[in-house]
């Protein structure tokens, strides 16, 4: 579950912890808001709706990668993500000086970077200090439902090696639990030569030296594999381990926002975002999301685009689209209420 294509992004400004990459904010005033952005699948640097649109309305964008599966699960990758929001609380002074406002942060995430997200946002190292926003967008709400665990027609790219016949290469590379291979930072099919080129791949990472490794295409065939099979979920949350039926539903439920919300006391104001015919997630999902959110007492808002698919918004890439009035702007405006720059005069008319 996860986005694909470039869309246009700008050039990361890279930070020493965890593979982040920081978007500084145009209208830097002092006590700036900062933003952290977590987006699904293998990427680490944020779409322009993010990098731009917030940076545009005078946020710090901080886009946080972690380490990848099949290498480490999401008990691994959690704490990444928490380690990285402890490290810019206690580091992002020292690198922004007095125009960061570490109280008015926001999490953002999109894909399985929303469950990422979510999870973050609902760890006891954040919740110490937690964000004003969270922003979910088509993410998945409740890893027990068997969508997840279902093979479904969704159209596949072609492999980019050969492979044994039986996929017994890439069957002994996804069940690899080896540590010190894990990697952050892996492109999908429509980034490398011939469908992007080297050049802009090297752009949009902020990596001039990258290069398109044979590696680095076994990976992308392996994404492939696990999900014509429908094996990421278990993949990630390490179904080896759990051979009993009801140890593994409660593996599942563990990780599913839907769930996290029953052992909660609070959450910050959260904004819910999908296409109506995601092919990853179903409508159902967010909406189960946004009623429990709504059981517990909490704020949450839900918008919908009629006719959107996975990762609908990454076709907007400029304040003029009317899809970027529609959907981005209404999230921009969310976050900026949350954080307070609305009722501070701060932001911009996009």
């Amino acid at each position: 579950m996860a986005c694909a294509g470039f869309g246009t992004r700008r050039q990361a400004r890279t930070l020493g912890i965890l593979g982040a990459r920081r978007y500084v904010a145009a209208l830097a005033q002092p006590l700036t808001p900062l933003l952290g952005s977590y987006i699904g699948g293998k990427w680490s640097i944020p779409t322009v709706n993010v990098s731009v649109g917030f940076a545009a309305r005078g946020y710090h964008v901080v886009s946080v990668g972690h380490r990848l599966m099949p290498h480490v699960g999401i008990t691994e990758v959690i704490e990444d993500l928490t380690d990285a929001y402890v490290w810019l609380r206690g580091n992002l002074p020292s690198i922004l000086g007095d125009a960061v406002s570490l109280d008015d942060s926001v999490i953002y995430g999109g894909s399985a970077g929303g469950t990422l997200a979510f999870n973050t946002a609902a760890s006891d190292a954040v919740r110490a200090h937690p964000p004003r926003a969270l922003v979910f967008l088509y993410g998945g709400v409740d890893l027990t439902d068997k969508w997840y665990h279902t093979p479904q027609d969704i159209p596949l790219p072609p492999y980019l090696l050969p492979h044994a016949d039986d996929e017994s290469d890439l069957e002994a590379w996804v069940m690899d639990r080896d540590p010190s291979k894990a990697i952050m930072q892996n492109p999908w099919d429509d980034e490398v030569p011939p469908k992007a080129s080297l050049a802009a791949l090297r752009r949009h990472l902020g990596m001039p030296e990258y290069e398109v490794t044979t590696d680095v295409l076994f990976r992308i065939d392996a994404a492939t594999y696990l999900t014509k099979l429908r094996r990421i979920t278990a993949t990630f949350l390490r179904r080896e381990k759990f051979p009993d039926p009801e140890a593994w539903y409660a593996e599942r439920a563990r990780w599913s926002p839907v769930f996290i919300a029953d052992r909660l006391d609070s959450l910050p104001p959260t904004y819910i975002m999908q296409g109506e015919d995601d092919e990853y997630v179903p409508l159902y999902e967010p909406k189960k999301l946004a009623a429990k959110l709504r059981e517990r007492g909490w704020e949450v808002v839900e918008k919908y685009a009629p006719g959107g698919r996975h990762c609908f918004d990454w076709a907007y890439t400029s304040p003029e689209q009317q899809g970027w009035k529609d959907y981005i702007d209404p999230l921009l405006d969310f976050v900026d209420e949350k954080t307070g720059k609305r009722a501070a005069g701060l932001t911009t008319s996009q």
